[in-house]
């Protein structure tokens, strides 16, 4: 099993860059794994690994004159499903990938 040397939290900004299809998958099942004995906080753009997590926090950034307000909602299931969609389908979301949202969602919860 996967220990984090005794640390409460780690921190992974964007870990995943880069990374996809069956290695996304490796990476989301490990960080899963990791995320019961240390609390893992990540920052992500891939389905599979928001799909895996225990709680979805969507962080939105907004210009106000000259500064960038930066927000974070929790989501729902019904918003962590369109979120994942959105990751999966960013031009236009689909009933596709809608379906395979949930997919991952059921697969993984």
């Amino acid at each position: 099993m996967l220990q984090a040397s005794g640390l409460s939290t780690i921190i992974f900004d964007e870990i995943d860059q880069g990374v996809s299809g069956a290695v996304a998958q490796s990476m989301a099942e490990k960080l899963k794994r990791l995320s019961t004995t240390t609390q893992v906080l990540l920052i992500t753009h891939l389905p599979q690994v928001a799909a895996i997590a225990t709680t979805h926090l969507l962080v939105k950034k907004q210009e106000v004159g000259e500064r960038t307000i930066s927000t974070t909602v929790s989501l729902d299931d019904a918003a962590r499903i369109q979120a994942i969609a959105e990751m999966i389908s960013p031009a236009a979301v689909t009933e596709k990938s809608l379906a395979l949202a949930k997919e991952y969602r059921d697969r993984y919860q």
